[in-house]
């Protein structure tokens, strides 16, 4: 199943993700369009942490989408 928007785009609460949030942020599936492999470094997701912090993590994109956001 493809992802409805690019995680990069707003931040992810870490405690309400759901499997294909997961899989983005994990790099397993493309940033923006969820698509399963080949991927290439595509810049940062940014998720809220419990404390109110906020933490940057590096993902990926496929082939056929941008790697901006």
């Amino acid at each position: 199943m493809r992802a409805q928007h690019d995680i990069r785009a707003s931040d992810v609460d870490l405690h309400a993700l759901s499997p294909t949030q997961r899989d983005q942020l994990h790099g397993r599936t493309c940033a923006r369009c969820g698509a399963p492999s080949p991927h290439r470094p595509a810049g940062y997701a940014v998720a809220a942490g419990a404390d109110g912090g906020r933490l940057g993590w590096p993902v990926k994109v496929c082939a056929h989408c941008p790697t901006g956001s």
